[in-house]
């Protein structure tokens, strides 16, 4: 089978128990975090021993591991990995889901027969990204959820990597990777695996000062939960390969279910698309629906960005956390009592939640089994509280629950073998067992000759198939024997356990690898010289840019694509040059297909104009510049592309083939950017930090969509303010941090840094605003030295 037939349900696991449950209930594969380096640091990752065994007994039950190594590595990380891995290489660990360029290049050199996946982390958008990728040595790309069927599709034509994409489970409100939300405010990054999931807290939007959202809505970055069930045809029509269910910081419970469900429903997909020259009669079951909900939902489903951009059906609004299924609304309150007709079946032990608001809730337990339609009359505590008309939902479904653990976690996994005996006097006794391609042979006790009972087939046949705890089930399909032979009991036991045993061993065995010594690559200091020192600054609208030209200290000027008008791009360039100041162009934060039309049209612009040069913010940008061929600009690679170590850096550098510079990471402190060795760089020293690229649109969500710029304002449960900017050419919104970064009067610590720019970097600030901070005579109370003191998890 070729890497684009494969069809996978890949399931999440955040403990040994969920591996296993994840097996039980179907999965091909499983991805699984140690206990370093994975984007969820705070599931019960395993430790070295365990996740040993974790690999063999997914090998044992032919299933494929797959290990997380998706964080940002800092300068001093990057020497563990090597060390880290290879006991897991030796092992047989089929793949690794990394996010940072220079691990990348680290597991490839050192590791060449490990398959490397490029998280979704990464942030590829399209064809570009995930053909360089391809070059690289990647088997397998996991593009950002915002992509489309065509766009899954596309990648598909043009690349012969295997293709996973998310079908279930929570979804991120900002593109992958291009989170800082967490990190700027708590210190606890997303890159690093460590997300304190700000996007589920509650925000108020603002325009002009006047609230403009919903009362009742005020979990305005929180997306529903994705489920793919009812179009996993067309996913799979559009040429995913491998079906993610999201979940590894849930129980073992939820991930059995799930992976229970979607086993059942590829199958029946492909069972259906067997049928030659017959229609394909997909149907999903509304009471499999009901049980996805009953496990996790936050207010419904989402299909997620399969077949639409964005809008406020995606979103849970209403609340962040699990809602639950409907059960009914109270219809009576009697004393410490209500009353209600069940709209579903309920159970005895089942947990119901009746929503006071302001994140208050009653809970009760259900003492009882009751069908739908029965009228039901339970106690209740808070009776004051509750009015009638209020609703009533399930936030833990017993009967499932306990269902789950029956079918699936308590039944253990066991594979079926085909046994041969042979049992001849005077001979060894001799098992023969076989899985597939895989035969062994034990032999044990001479056979002798019977004095008094001799040994019978079926007496042979009961002894050598009691498999017991053992992870196989034996079928004897022939037995070769004289009639007269005998051996005791014991010896037929020893001869079982030592044959479960071998095949076991061969089993686990077949994936092992021989690893050659490590050669390691000392890194060298970076020789640049820094010949300049320019003050830069970097714009998202044309006003801010003509304010630029005015102010006679900066040297450069980089403007957002969005903001400018193309066939307007040279006359500005000249008005540049003529104010003596450079002029970049910067790619736009988001690289879907909008942009990439644009970029086919403007190109010749875009790479031969005379500007100075371009900023690149994403993978499939970089890939898209680097590929062509008599670009002669300067590549300025920004932050948001992530080299936290040398080598990243380095990697970026050695691959753009063209005059680079980076900007500088903002999660990283002092201590960190010196280690980085990155001289002659560009590197933010005012600003507002943006905090989240969303494809879901602020102004679409709460107001009405009429594609132009708006500046709108969020604001947390402490006042604080989030300003947004929704950039309406390439439909996305960029969250700021209300806290200004500045570093303007830290001269003695920047200099060390050796840094080839300074930018300011202007959002949402006007001409007047802009001009203060030049003049030294703006609000300096409401700023933030962001990481560069204080650095982050």
């Amino acid at each position: 089978m070729s890497r684009s037939e494969l069809i996978e349900v890949l399931s999440p696991a955040g403990s040994f128990e969920s591996l296993k449950a994840a097996v039980k209930a179907g999965a091909d594969a499983v991805y699984i975090g140690g206990a370093k380096f994975g984007a969820r640091a705070y599931a019960q990752n395993l430790q070295e021993e365990e996740m040993m065994r974790a690999i063999d007994y997914a090998h044992l039950h032919d299933k494929q591991l797959y290990m997380t190594i998706n964080t940002l590595f800092k300068p001093q990380e990057f020497e563990e990995l090597y060390d880290y891995l290879y006991p897991y290489y030796r092992e047989g660990l089929d793949a690794v889901i990394v996010q940072d360029m220079g691990v990348a290049q680290l597991i490839r050199d050192e590791f060449p027969k490990l398959d490397l996946h490029a998280s979704t982390q990464m942030t590829v958008m399209g064809v570009e990204g995930a053909r360089f990728l391809e070059e690289l040595g990647f088997t397998r790309v996991v593009p950002a959820r915002e992509l489309s069927l065509e766009e899954i599709a596309e990648i598909r034509r043009e690349t012969n990597l295997e293709i996973e994409t998310f079908v279930h489970g929570a979804l991120c409100f900002s593109y992958s990777g291009q989170c800082l939300m967490s990190s700027m405010l708590g210190g606890r990054s997303g890159n690093r695996g460590r997300c304190a999931q700000p996007c589920r807290l509650p925000y108020d939007l603002y325009e002009n000062k006047k609230k403009i959202n919903r009362k009742n809505e005020r979990y305005l970055l929180s997306p529903k939960d994705l489920c793919s069930l009812e179009i996993l045809p067309d996913i799979l029509k559009a040429g995913t390969n491998s079906l993610k269910i999201e979940g590894r910081m849930k129980r073992p419970e939820y991930v059995a279910a799930v992976t229970r469900q979607y086993r059942g429903y590829v199958d029946q997909y492909l069972r259906q698309e067997c049928k030659k020259n017959k229609q394909i009669n997909y149907h999903v079951r509304k009471q499999d629906l009901q049980e996805l909900k009953d496990l996790y939902n936050r207010g419904g489903f989402t299909k997620g960005y399969y077949l639409t951009h964005n809008g406020r059906d995606m979103m849970s609004m209403e609340r962040p956390n699990h809602k639950g299924v409907y059960v009914g609304k109270i219809e009576k309150i009697r004393k410490n009592q209500i009353l209600f007709v069940c709209q579903t079946d309920i159970h005895k032990q089942d947990i119901l939640e009746i929503s006071l608001g302001n994140e208050q809730k009653v809970e009760l337990t259900s003492p009882i089994d009751a069908k739908k339609g029965q009228r039901v009359c339970l106690n209740a505590n808070q009776i004051r509280k509750l009015r009638l008309g209020m609703e009533i939902y399930r936030t833990k479904n017993a009967k499932l629950l306990q269902s789950i653990k029956q079918d699936i976690l308590d039944i253990e996994k066991k594979e079926n073998l085909k046994g041969i005996v042979t049992f001849c006097v005077g001979k060894p006794v001799m098992m023969q067992l076989s899985k597939e391609n895989l035969t062994i042979s034990v032999e044990s006790d001479i056979v002798q000759k019977a004095q008094k009972q001799p040994m019978t087939k079926e007496k042979l046949k009961e002894q050598l198939t009691k498999t017991g705890g053992t992870p196989f089930f034996i079928e004897v399909e022939q037995i070769h024997m004289d009639e007269d032979g005998f051996l005791p009991v014991g010896a037929l036991k020893k001869l079982r356990r030592n044959a479960l045993e071998h095949m076991e061993e061969e089993i686990i065995c077949q994936k092992r690898r021989n690893v050659i010594a490590h050669n390691a690559k000392k890194q060298m200091p970076v020789s640049v010289p820094v010949d300049r020192k320019q003050t830069i600054v970097s714009v998202t609208t044309m006003e801010q840019a003509k304010t630029a030209l005015e102010i006679e200290m900066v040297d450069a000027i980089y403007l957002l694509a969005d903001a400018i008008p193309f066939e307007e791009w040279e006359t500005f360039t000249k008005r540049c040059h003529l104010a003596n100041k450079e002029i970049y162009y910067v790619m736009p934060y988001v690289f879907h297909k909008k942009a990439k039309d644009d970029w086919k049209i403007h190109q010749d612009l875009i790479c031969h104009g005379s500007h100075q040069g371009i900023v690149i913010k994403t993978i499939d940008e970089f890939a898209l510049i680097r590929n062509f061929s008599d670009f002669d600009k300067i590549m300025v690679l920004d932050s948001s592309l992530y080299a936290y170590h040398p080598q990243s850096a380095d990697f970026y550098r050695s691959y753009a083939g063209h005059q680079t510079r980076m900007i500088l990471p903002v999660e990283l402190n002092e201590k960190e950017l010196n280690l980085l060795q990155q001289p002659n760089a560009d590197m933010v020293v005012y600003g507002h930090q943006p905090l989240m690229i969303s494809a879901q649109c602020q102004v679409k969500n709460h107001l009405q969509c009429e594609q132009k710029p708006k500046n709108l304002c969020l604001k947390d449960r402490y006042q604080k303010e989030f300003p947004v900017q929704n950039f309406c050419q390439y439909c996305y919104n960029v969250i700021y941090n209300g806290e200004i970064l500045n570093l303007t009067n830290m001269d003695a610590q920047l200099e060390k840094l050796k840094l080839g720019g300074r930018i300011y970097r202007f959002t949402v600030e006007n001409r007047e605003q802009m001009k203060a901070v030049f003049q030294g005579s703006f609000n300096k109370k409401n700023y933030t030295k962001g990481h560069f003191k204080r650095g982050m998890e």
